[in-house]
């Protein structure tokens, strides 16, 4: 069988790979995990997770369910979360859609960005470590919402045709002119997570009806993550890239694998302000523009002939360009068999020499915060200082 061809969604998302680093689990082993993906490709069938990315033909090559969950299960002697995601970024896919590097108490779920992005590997993943644990898992899908972009464009955009003109107004990043000495550089992906205390996410809520603050909890952590930046010694550049989830375009049982979110530049003239970030969020969302900012990745993608070429030089002081991603509360982990503090972090590969990405999500009464950047650029003390700054009490760098 020749398979299907990936979508320009999903084309556009090959370079990039996606990780979940979480744990320390009670009974989770090699066999258990490999037991439930194969629980999971009897429940979905063919599809893109039984199935071989071959990246030239940019086509899913189906495959044995049997096969592709026994090859993709991988254990090794434990050494601490932090040397488990090292050693799983350095652990190629081969074309596999999805794996696990485990030591026997933490595990780190590994895929292709084109097979699925944050939003359904928040779905999946702990259906899939409640099922290698013994429970009951309850799985997403079978079935994927056909035409999922079309759906969500004529879902919003016509209710209200009018958003059309605002969403059409996508701020473009603020390009700053290299000045002063610059240096070579190779790409270095590094990692890291911090844990807050127990009640960290309380003291926010707390802050917030104490000042009568209008902006979410979650625009008070985007504001305090570039004021600790600032902090650390790592003055961010112009602006912050916020991740928006398209599914909350579509309807609550839609399943949508693959790419759906997007990331919104936005210009607050004050990043670390979180009514400014707050409202700058709400109106990039009302106005549709993550829908339009996919549909214009998958014009790109049609036009694009070549990948873009990286950078030979950076500025001797960079400055990051921040992406934030916030998972809020991660609910669906809450009762899996946990052994130990969790632990819970998310990462993409490293794109730009100045990207810097920061995830956040509450789970256990505590924040965790991931960071995925080159130390090739910036300093990994200085970035563990940020975060730490950060987890100890947000509210007061805002």
């Amino acid at each position: 069988m020749s398979g299907r061809r990936l979508s320009l969604r999903d084309r556009g998302w090959l370079p990039t790979e996606t990780m979940r680093l979480t744990g320390p689990f009670a009974g989770l082993g090699t066999d258990g995990l490999t037991w439930a993906l194969r629980e999971w490709y009897a429940w979905c069938g063919p599809s893109r997770f039984t199935s071989r990315i071959d990246r030239d033909a940019r086509r899913w090559r189906p495959a044995s369910p049997a096969e592709t969950a026994a090859a993709s299960v991988l254990h090794v002697p434990p050494a601490g979360p932090e040397a488990l995601l090292i050693r799983a970024a350095a652990e190629p896919l081969d074309g596999r859609p999805l794996m696990f590097v485990h030591d026997g108490a933490y595990v780190v779920f590994k895929a292709s960005h084109a097979t699925l992005d944050g939003g359904a590997a928040n779905a999946l993943l702990p259906e899939l470590l409640r099922s290698a644990t013994g429970g009951q898992p309850a799985f997403p899908g079978p079935y994927a919402t056909r035409l999922p972009l079309a759906r969500a464009l004529v879902r919003h955009f016509g209710a209200d045709p009018r958003r059309l003109a605002l969403a059409a107004r996508l701020p473009r990043p603020v390009q700053e002119q290299a000045r002063g000495p610059v240096r070579p550089w190779q790409p270095a992906p590094a990692y890291l997570t911090v844990r807050s205390e127990r009640g960290v996410p309380g003291r926010i809520r707390a802050w917030r009806e104490a000042t009568g603050s209008t902006a979410s909890a979650a625009s008070v952590v985007l504001a305090a993550i570039h004021s600790a930046f600032t902090q650390a010694g790592l003055p961010p550049a112009p602006g912050l890239t916020v991740l928006v989830n398209g599914r909350r375009y579509l309807g609550k049982r839609s399943w949508v694998p693959g790419n759906f979110a997007s990331g919104q530049y936005l210009a607050p003239s004050d990043p670390s302000d979180p009514e400014q970030v707050d409202a700058a969020i709400s109106s990039a969302v009302a106005a549709g523009r993550p829908l339009t900012s996919l549909a214009l990745c998958d014009a790109r993608e049609l036009l694009s002939r070549a990948s873009p070429q990286q950078p030979r030089d950076v500025p001797a002081e960079a400055r990051p360009a921040l992406s934030l991603s916030h998972q809020g509360r991660l609910t669906g982990y809450e009762d899996l068999p946990w052994s130990g503090p969790q632990r819970f972090g998310m990462f993409g590969t490293p794109g730009s020499p100045a990207g810097l990405t920061v995830s956040i999500a509450e789970l256990g009464g505590a924040l965790h915060l991931a960071a995925a950047f080159h130390a090739s650029v910036f300093h990994p003390g200085q970035v563990r200082t940020a975060l730490e700054l950060v987890t100890t009490d947000p509210s007061t760098l805002v």
